[in-house]
């Protein structure tokens, strides 16, 4: 069952849509719009909700247009939560340039994994991989050319 959540700010405020569900035993979750300071609040209160008995999270950041620092922060603070309950937490992103070069800025790479793909983000939290997830992401993006 996929629970499906979305909120939409008056004027030029920022659009959140979160959706979640479970894959294989992980908890999925979809973000699309904007993770920013201005919609935390609404996003921490959806995102208590989810399963600690999963495998692991995902969260599946292709549709996500932007993230700010507080988003970021709120990314780490979710990892290390998810951590003690499960096998981690890796991050999806697919062809997103822009939004990886922000992740990679404040260096969460190396606290989340990156992956290009929800198979491979189930792979290595299956694994429980000790890799350095931007290799991960590397790797990935180096087989994804060579086809």
């Amino acid at each position: 069952m996929t629970k499906r959540w979305n909120r939409l700010f008056s004027g030029h405020a920022p659009h959140i849509e979160i959706q979640m569900h479970m894959v294989d035993g992980y908890q999925l979750i979809a973000l699309e719009g904007q993770l920013v300071y201005e919609n935390l609040k609404f996003v921490k209160a959806k995102l208590e909700k989810f399963n600690q008995r999963s495998k692991g999270v995902i969260v599946d950041k292709t549709k996500l247009q932007f993230i700010d620092i507080a988003g970021i922060g709120f990314l780490l603070s979710l990892a290390k939560q998810v951590k003690m309950h499960s096998e981690g937490l890796a991050i999806v992103l697919q062809n997103n340039k822009e939004l990886m070069n922000l992740l990679m800025l404040p260096k969460v790479h190396q606290y989340i994994h990156i992956v290009p793909n929800q198979r491979e983000a189930i792979q290595l939290l299956a694994a429980g991989d000790t890799l350095h997830a931007i290799e991960h992401y590397e790797r990935a993006n180096c087989r994804s050319e060579e086809k």
